[in-house]
Order: C-alpha cells, then sequence, then structure tokens
C-alpha cells in the first residue's frame, strides 16, 4: 500500500509540473523604494546622529515546495559598511556594541509575506532603533553571545534619544 501510496503522489506531482500548472508568487506593482532615516543616540554623554536613505530593491519572487517568498535587497545608499543594518558604536572588555537600525524591505515596500516578530527590534511590529551588545567571550558566545537589554546597555553608556523612519509606501502585489 505504501508503494502504491508513494507512486501515486509520484505520478500527481509530475502530471501538475508537466501540465504547466504553476503557482505564481504575486510581484509588487512598485519595485523600489528609497526611505529617508535618522537616528539620534548618545554615547558616554556625547550625543550623535546617522542620517541618509536606505533603498529597498525586489530581487525575484519564488515558488517552491517550501512555500512563496519573494526576496528583496536593502542598503544605505552611498556606504560600505558590510552589514548595513548595524553600525559598531562602542568596544569594550565585555564586547562590541552595535546600533541596530531594524530598517526591513518587506516591511518599507509592504510586502504581505512581511510579519511582525520577524526582527528583535520592534515596537508594536514596526521596526525600530536599538543597541546590541555581542560579547566576546565564549561563554556568552555559546549561550547565543548578545544581548538587546536596553538597561543593560544603558550601563555602558549607550542609549537611542530619538529616531525618525519613513513610512512604508502603498504597494500593490498583484
Amino acid at each position: 500500500m505504501k508503494k502504491f501510496l508513494r507512486v501515486f503522489l509520484f505520478m500527481l506531482l509530475a502530471a501538475v509540473v508537466l501540465s504547466g500548472c504553476t503557482v505564481s508568487v504575486p510581484r509588487p506593482a512598485v519595485t523600489e523604494g528609497r526611505f529617508d532615516f535618522s537616528v539620534t543616540y548618545e554615547v558616554n554623554g556625547e550625543e550623535k546622529t546617522i542620517s541618509g536613505v536606505y533603498v529597498c530593491k525586489f530581487v525575484k519572487a519564488t515558488a517552491s515546495i517550501n512555500g512563496l517568498y519573494r526576496e528583496w535587497d536593502g542598503y544605505i545608499e552611498g556606504s560600505d559598511i558590510a552589514d548595513e543594518n548595524r553600525y559598531e558604536i562602542l568596544e569594550n572588555e565585555d564586547g562590541v556594541i552595535y546600533l541596530d537600525l531594524g530598517l526591513d524591505p518587506m516591511y518599507l515596500m509592504s510586502d504581505p509575506f512581511y510579519s511582525p516578530g520577524m526582527s528583535h527590534a520592534e515596537v508594536d511590529g514596526v521596526p525600530t532603533a536599538s543597541f546590541i551588545i555581542v560579547y566576546h567571550d565564549e561563554i556568552s558566545q555559546e549561550m547565543g553571545g548578545f544581548s538587546v537589554d536596553p538597561a543593560l546597555l544603558e550601563s555602558y553608556g549607550v542609549k537611542i534619544i530619538s529616531y525618525e523612519y519613513d513610512a512604508p509606501l502603498d504597494n500593490i502585489y498583484e
């Protein structure tokens, strides 16, 4: 019976693939967006600001056995930082503290596949700026190696003062 079921499922899959019956992933009407951002923070009592334009570009839509996906690329215009969502702010004996911008192309381009909780830096499902410390020592690395606790990070002399991000654009997926 198991062999019959396997053969039947294989034949069904082959029939669907060969019949031209495909699943299409809706593509965005707007495939590129530009979003102004500004984050003001404090390091050891000194106020600093990072600002710029975050560019989002649609890469491709994919349907696979694992589901439907849209791939996006996001980068800060004119930046040469490898991880453009994180800026190294401070290094101390415990680790390296980064400013995480929390910018997400899926959110900004109003992709229906975006779901709140995809980022650690969110307030009510909206990406926000935050700090993260990545620890140096091996014990912390084995336990996850980082912390995003604002109270802990303030003890290192860093805090977010304000941030402003452009709102997501209205996009249609056809």
